[in-house]
């Protein structure tokens, strides 16, 4: 399923309607979650994510886990190394502790905020149960 991108060619927050797969905010997932489309993470994800396609961390979503995506969109929490193919996106409510990788160009490849918060990584696991 492709996923709609800005005149930038970097997917959007926004494009919801597209995306087929979703993880509930009740939801925790503990293992591997592979897949050929679209994910959108409204949950918890202990472990690993591989997707062909575009990886949505909403801003509820939490992924204590190394991600392998096209594109990542992160809006929530992921605490571990992300590496795209194409771009990784991080609005400004996204939060992450680990590296950021990807296989893009240099022109192609955007991040649209950081905020680095030292004590993050230690409050995500007193608050994981």
């Amino acid at each position: 399923m492709a996923t709609t991108k800005t005149r930038n060619n970097l997917p959007t927050p926004e494009a919801s309607a597209e995306v087929v797969a979703h993880i509930g905010a009740g939801t925790r997932v503990v293992g591997r979650v592979s897949g050929q489309e679209d994910l959108r993470v409204h949950g918890t994800i202990e472990g690993s994510v591989r997707l062909q396609h575009t990886l949505f961390v909403e801003p509820e979503g939490v992924l204590l886990a190394e991600v392998i995506a096209r594109d990542v969109v992160v809006s929530g929490t992921v605490v571990g190394n992300i590496h795209a193919e194409s771009a990784v996106v991080l609005t400004a409510s996204a939060r992450v502790v680990g590296d950021i990788r990807t296989d893009a160009e240099e022109d192609s490849a955007r991040i649209a905020a950081i905020d680095m918060q030292p004590d993050l990584f230690h409050d995500l696991m007193e608050a994981t149960p």
